[in-house]
């Protein structure tokens, strides 16, 4: 074979193989860029539909929302199911609402509140005040960051946060909307029912989280069903 062919067909075969090298690379990155979207979709985009949190903070001060679907043992929407599952069942006045906290029980933040109680109706409470968080709430990037990173550090650099500076994680939020979360305010009376998980008194659902008019008087499940009804 002529030379000049021989040089004509080589670069025939070498152009094909960078076509192919350049098509997988490709391939590849699309793919790897799928599974961060999917990722960001679950976690951190910013999704309209239930947002419970936001009004909470300053509109320029977050960073994403997410969504997150409860995964329970029984159903957080049937009152007396939430009840039998509770350590402790309480009522009384909201005397203070705190801002959210990242909670490593759960893996996504919570708000906190304390409460001024009149009536313990299941469990044992000595105290006539306690400490209470809801599932879904809101937290800064730092204290996401600082929870999630002992188990999941490379979710960190999946989601950009290593990027960010020291004042950006300290000052931005991420705010987690709970499918049965609960927002709530100051001086209103309230059924709460909790789980104890890791010595923090927790409410699962709103359907746990019932407003009451201050001169209602509440015994029992039975009370507490007349009113959710």
């Amino acid at each position: 074979m002529p030379r000049h062919k021989k040089r004509t067909l080589l670069l025939t075969f070498l152009f094909i193989f960078i076509i192919c090298i350049v098509v997988i690379f490709s391939i590849y990155s699309k793919s790897e860029e799928k599974v961060r979207n999917e990722d960001l979709k679950q976690n951190v985009e910013v999704n309209k539909t239930n947002d419970i949190y936001s009004s909470c903070l300053p509109e320029d001060k977050i960073y994403a929302t997410a969504y997150i679907y409860p995964e329970a043992e029984f159903d957080l929407t049937n009152s007396s199911l939430i009840y039998d599952n509770s350590d402790l069942v309480i009522v009384g006045n909201i005397t203070e609402k705190k801002p959210g906290k990242m909670l490593e029980e759960l893996g996504y933040p919570g708000l906190v509140g304390i409460m001024s109680i009149d009536t313990v109706i299941k469990g044992d409470f000595a105290s006539n005040e306690i400490e209470f968080f809801t599932s879904g709430g809101y937290c800064t990037i730092k204290e996401y960051i600082d929870v999630i990173s002992k188990t999941q550090k490379e979710r960190i650099d999946r989601l950009g946060f290593s990027k960010l500076t020291d004042e950006e994680k300290e000052n931005n939020y991420l705010v987690f909307n709970y499918e049965y979360g609960k927002n709530f305010d100051e001086n209103k009376r309230y059924i709460l029912m909790l789980k104890n998980i890791n010595g923090k008194y927790i409410c699962l659902s709103n359907y746990g989280f019932i407003e009451v008019s201050q001169e209602i008087s509440i015994k029992d499940l039975s009370d507490i069903l007349n009113i959710s009804e």
